[in-house]
């Protein structure tokens, strides 16, 4: 068997901009599947101005798309060096104008309701640009087609 047969690609919330203090919820449906990869990527910078243009992000996990339902995930709460504690990771700063700033998450979805959020809020400084994809992992049965596979066309090679 190839060890990506039982994985299904997400891209979920639409590529578009966070206005300037606002926050957003993401969420993607991880039923059936027993680990996850999610992807949370700032587009290249507009201006090398050394900050961090996400000023908190979330992941949690709820039994329904309702984000008053999400539970915060331990250790998945990102925030600015400024407001940081043990408990939590640091947003790293993005001021590269050619690449793109990826935060990777990895779940283990044992114990971990249907639904997984991404919650984030954009800095007062900038707006940002984002992308969200969710790479799911160990299926309970492989998909059938290039659309459960979550792709438009799915190519072996």
């Amino acid at each position: 068997m190839d060890h990506m047969q039982n994985t299904k690609v997400v891209s979920f919330g639409t590529l578009g901009v966070i206005v300037t203090n606002a926050t957003t919820n993401h969420y993607v449906d991880t039923k059936g599947f027993a680990k996850a990869t999610i992807l949370a990527i700032h587009h290249a910078a507009a201006a090398t101005d050394s900050s961090a243009k996400w000023t908190s992000m979330v992941l949690g996990h709820s039994p329904t798309t309702d984000i008053t339902n999400v539970t915060a995930i331990d250790g998945a709460t990102g925030t600015t060096n400024a407001t940081a504690t043990s408990a939590q990771f640091v947003i790293p700063a993005h001021n590269l104008t050619a690449v793109p700033c990826i935060v990777e998450f990895h779940v283990d979805l044992t114990k971990k309701e249907r639904y997984l959020h991404l919650l984030v809020q954009a800095s007062a400084a900038a707006y940002s640009t984002a992308s969200f994809v969710a790479i799911l992992h160990r299926a309970e049965s492989t998909p059938t087609t290039d659309a459960l596979a979550g792709a438009a066309q799915v190519v072996w090679v």
